[in-house]
C-alpha cells in the first residue's frame, strides 16, 4: 500500500515537471538571488563606507546598483543550469558561508 502512495507522489508532474525538478529549480533561483543581494549589498555598503561622492561617482550610477543585483542573480542562474553538475552556486554559497559561521560559533561560545 505504501509503494502505491511512494509512486504516484514522484510521479506528480506541475506545469509539465516533475516535483523534485520544481524542487530544484526552485533552490537553484534561491541561492542565485540571495548570492547576487548579498554582493549588491557589499558593494552598497562598501560605497557608502568610501563616501561615493568624494569618489565622484554620479547619482544615476549608484541607483542601478538593484539592477545589477538582478543581472547577477540571473547570470549566476544561467551558470547553475548550464553545468555539469547540479547546485553548484549553493555550493559556492556554503563555501562562502561556513567560515562566517565559524567565527560566529566562536564569537558565541568564548572559545569554548
Amino acid at each position: 500500500m505504501s509503494e502505491d502512495r511512494d509512486t504516484t507522489a514522484q510521479g506528480r508532474r506541475y506545469f509539465g515537471v516533475s516535483r523534485r525538478t520544481l524542487v530544484l529549480e526552485a533552490v537553484r533561483l534561491s541561492y542565485a538571488a540571495a548570492l547576487g543581494g548579498i554582493v549588491t549589498l557589499g558593494i552598497a555598503f562598501g560605497l557608502s563606507l568610501f563616501e561615493a561622492e568624494r569618489l565622484g561617482l554620479p547619482g544615476p550610477a549608484i541607483s542601478l546598483l538593484p539592477l545589477l543585483c538582478l543581472l547577477l542573480s540571473a547570470v549566476l542562474y544561467v551558470y547553475d543550469r548550464r553545468h555539469e553538475r547540479d547546485l553548484v552556486v549553493a555550493d559556492f554559497a556554503l563555501l562562502i558561508a561556513r567560515p562566517f559561521a565559524a567565527v560566529y560559533d566562536i564569537l558565541r561560545t568564548g572559545g569554548r
